[in-house]
C-alpha cells in the first residue's frame, strides 16, 4: 500500500513539473499576456507581426513546446525580434470563439497575424526550434 502511495506522489510531482509554464526569463520567447485587441495595437505601434501559440491545457505537445523549445535562445532571437508573442488557451474565455474564427482544430497551432488580425501563416504540431524557425521563415 505504501508503494502505491509513493507512486501516486511521484506521478503528481512529475505532472506538476511538466505542467508548470515556462517563465519569461532568459533568452527564449517573451510571451505577453494581453487580449487580442491589445496584441494587435502593440503590433501596430511596434511595427511588428503577431505570433500566437494556440494551446489547450490537455495537450502534451503544447507543454513540450513551452518547456523545451520556446525557452531556447534561437526561438527568442527569431520571434522576439519581429513579433508580439502571446499564448492563448483556446479552451477558456474568448478561446473557443477564437478557435472557431481561426478554424483551429488541432493543438498546438501557431498563428502568424498581421497587425489587422489577418492570418498570414499557420503551423501545427510540435517542432524542434530549428525546424520551427525554418518553417516560419519559409511560410512568411
Amino acid at each position: 500500500m505504501k508503494s502505491i502511495f509513493k507512486l501516486y506522489v511521484l506521478l503528481a510531482v512529475l505532472f506538476c513539473a511538466i505542467s508548470s509554464p515556462a517563465q519569461n526569463t532568459g533568452e527564449g520567447v517573451r510571451f505577453t499576456d494581453k487580449s487580442l485587441d491589445e496584441l494587435l495595437a502593440q503590433a501596430r505601434t511596434e511595427n511588428k507581426l503577431v505570433f500566437i501559440d494556440c494551446y489547450a491545457t490537455y495537450c502534451p505537445p503544447c507543454k513540450l513546446m513551452l518547456k523545451k523549445e520556446f525557452p531556447k535562445k534561437e526561438m527568442g532571437d527569431y520571434l522576439n525580434a519581429g513579433f508580439v508573442c502571446a499564448k492563448m488557451n483556446l479552451d477558456l474565455g474568448e478561446g473557443p470563439e477564437l478557435a472557431r474564427k481561426w478554424d483551429v482544430h488541432a493543438f498546438p497551432t501557431f498563428l502568424f497575424l498581421d497587425s489587422g488580425g489577418n492570418i498570414l501563416y499557420r503551423m501545427t504540431g510540435y517542432m524542434a526550434a530549428d525546424e520551427f524557425i525554418a518553417a516560419a521563415k519559409a511560410g512568411l
